[in-house]
């Protein structure tokens, strides 16, 4: 069994891997293409065409670069300057000073007391809903506030706060009243307001209805996505190589290497911003191993023992990838994973030079770590060349020791053909 310095080799190492997965990721890769058609809206009011680095903010940026035309220079601007700016008519974010209250929504950081904390900020609020009643959003980290205007009127927070009081946690929703006060319709009851969740959706929905009850023009900015799941079918070659040492009596098998086939499943979640480079992966892969190896006794001159393994198993990666989209077409790719093992009825028997049975070790993997560097065409084909750090197999035997270790050449598929550019 692995012990708590084990344990926390293993964690250094997963560390280690998502590290080099950032360092490829932020300095080894050329730059993306990210630059969309956009604008800004400078103090002046006056209006600059140009092309913006479209980050799909997951935070609200408080500043962004631009450039004019594909070969110019890279510029930035900020609150400082710029009072809006959108990209595509996707996105669009507005600088407005607002009253904002950060309460944690942490059971550490919690207030203790219900009435909001607001402090006046300038910030670039995202635009969710344009019309005759508008409303915004504001993230930061752990932090999303939501923000309304009604025509004459300045921005204001929907007030949605947890506390604590009396050693429990409590929540002041105090945006339901100020909608139900605020949005008035023939057609809406005191249940819409009730039910209303402080979330993206709910919110957008009501503020919809309302605009149409007035017959008021509106827009709703939402980010076009491609399909934020992927499945793809594997298949490759596995470079294995096993050694397998017993501390108790010296005995060491030297099972050496082969090349085996490889067949597996991959599913992919891409998530939904810094422009779908980002995702999810499991990917269950069938994998075996099967050699022999003679090792003779130590203490027993001439005497010679047999191991055989027959060892097949589902190995589960499950782990974090970086897409470096070189155009529409190609991409490249790193990413690193906690491997799971999962043996099917694997075993080393041990006999005698004569065929006798000596002992039978039944196989039981501890979790090892992959690092994979790739490259993929139409986001429908992958070729990866994957790493595995050495897998201890025997991990249920406290004097036997192994040394499994693996690298792998997959090709993948897509079993659903999309339009490559997830990021576009």
């Amino acid at each position: 069994m692995l012990s708590l310095n084990q344990h926390l080799t293993r964690v250094l190492k997963l560390k280690f891997l998502l590290f080099i997965v950032f360092v490829l990721a932020n300095n080894f890769l050329p730059a993306q293409i990210t630059f969309d058609k956009g604008y800004f809206i400078d103090n002046s009011n006056k209006k600059t065409e140009c092309l913006i680095k479209n980050l799909e903010w997951k935070n609200n940026p408080k500043s962004f670069e631009y450039k004019m035309s594909e070969g110019a220079p890279v510029k930035r601007a900020g609150l400082d300057r710029v009072k809006e700016f959108g990209i595509n008519g996707d996105v669009k974010y507005i600088r407005a000073k607002v009253k904002i209250d950060r309460s944690s929504s942490l059971v550490r950081k919690m207030s203790h007391t219900r009435k909001p904390e607001f402090h006046e900020e300038v910030l670039f609020l995202k635009v969710l809903v344009e019309g005759g009643a508008s409303l915004y959003e504001y993230k930061e980290d752990n932090l999303v506030r939501y923000f309304y205007r009604l025509p004459g009127t300045e921005i204001k927070q929907l007030v949605h706060k947890k506390y604590i009081k009396n050693d429990n946690i409590h929540e002041n929703n105090d945006y339901k009243n100020q909608l139900f006060n605020e949005l008035k319709c023939p057609s809406f009851t005191a249940a819409d307001f009730k039910n209303l969740r402080y979330d993206k959706h709910d919110l957008e929905k009501i503020f919809v209805m309302y605009n149409k009850c007035k017959h008021a023009d509106y827009v709703v900015y939402k980010t076009r996505r491609k399909s934020a799941i992927k499945l793809n079918m594997t298949a490759g070659g596995d470079w294995h190589r096993l050694k397998a040492d017993n501390a108790a009596n010296f005995r060491t098998f030297d099972f050496g290497s082969q090349i085996n086939g490889t067949l597996g499943l991959e599913i992919a979640y891409v998530l939904p911003y810094n422009r779908n480079t980002w995702r999810i992966f499991v990917a269950p892969t069938f994998q075996y191993f099967k050699a022999e190896a003679r090792s003779e006794v130590q203490y027993l001159t001439g005497s010679v023992q047999i191991a055989s393994i027959d060892y097949k198993s589902i190995m589960l990666p499950v782990g974090l990838r970086y897409m470096y989209f070189l155009n529409n077409r190609m991409a490249l790719f790193a990413d690193a994973a906690y491997v799971f093992d999962f043996p099917l009825d694997a075993q080393i028997e041990l006999r005698k030079d004569d065929g006798s049975l000596i002992d039978v070790l039944t196989i039981d993997s501890a979790p090892d770590f992959s690092l994979s560097i790739g490259f993929a065409y139409k986001d429908r084909y992958t070729l990866a060349l994957r790493y595995f750090t050495k897998r201890e197999i025997l991990n249920t035997y406290t004097y036997w020791a192994s040394d499994y270790q693996t690298v792998s050449v997959v090709l993948g598929i897509n079993l659903f053909r999309k339009q490559f550019g997830a990021h576009r």
